[in-house]
């Protein structure tokens, strides 16, 4: 996970940069979350995404098919959540992703046996 300048340069490029935790306050910045390995049959969504003060919450839900497609076209995907402009300061980021499977093709709703997991990032706007 990382918290780069909106529009600063492609997604994968600001993912893969980690020069630094710190922002200006002055630039609108985006939250980049990174979810991997997702085949084609995969769905991913964003469920929730909130920031109350300086915590920033993200929720995000991937139903993964271990069914025939299994393996099949891996990708992975970003996600990006606008933060905006925010006041100088501390903040701490948590993307919280719920992953259930299935196996029946096209069938994502039927996903069941949900894992949760989490990531956090202490970052700092200047």
């Amino acid at each position: 996970m990382r918290v780069v300048e909106s529009g600063s340069s492609p997604t994968s490029s600001a993912y893969r940069d980690v020069s630094s935790s710190t922002s200006s306050a002055a630039v609108p910045l985006v939250l980049l979350a990174r979810v991997w390995p997702l085949s084609s049959a995969d769905t991913l969504r964003v469920t929730s995404a909130e920031r109350r003060g300086a915590k920033i919450a993200v929720a995000l839900e991937v139903r993964h098919d271990t069914g025939a497609l299994l393996g099949n076209d891996f990708t992975l995907a970003f996600v990006e959540v606008a933060l905006g402009t925010l006041p100088a300061g501390s903040y701490d980021a948590m993307v919280r992703r719920t992953t259930s499977t299935f196996s029946e093709p096209g069938h994502p709703e039927l996903a069941r046996d949900p894992v949760e997991d989490r990531d956090d990032l202490t970052f700092t706007v200047r």
